[in-house]
């Protein structure tokens, strides 16, 4: 979202909505990526970013962008995954 928030923006100004969100949902997903390496936080992490992810995908879709969808789609079954093997290992 930090590296083309260009598109996004526009999508949002277009229905009406202010260019934060974007920059919050971005700055999230680094934040949780970081907290993805303390054991501690991980499950969080991991739980945040499939929830921006498969909002982003259904965002993607609903334009018709199939590759960005699938880009996010990949991101949100990786966070999945760490989310089943994390509560696995507990």
């Amino acid at each position: 979202a930090l590296a083309r928030p260009e598109t996004a923006i526009l999508r949002l100004s277009a229905l009406g909505f202010p260019a934060w969100p974007i920059y919050l949902a971005g700055t999230l997903q680094l934040l949780a990526a970081a907290l993805l390496l303390p054991r501690s936080t991980r499950v969080a992490a991991a739980a945040v970013i499939a929830a921006i992810a498969t909002l982003k995908m259904g965002v993607e879709w609903a334009y018709r962008e199939p590759m960005l969808a699938l880009e996010s789609l990949g991101q949100a079954a990786l966070a999945i995954m760490v989310l089943v093997f994390e509560t696995r290992r507990r």
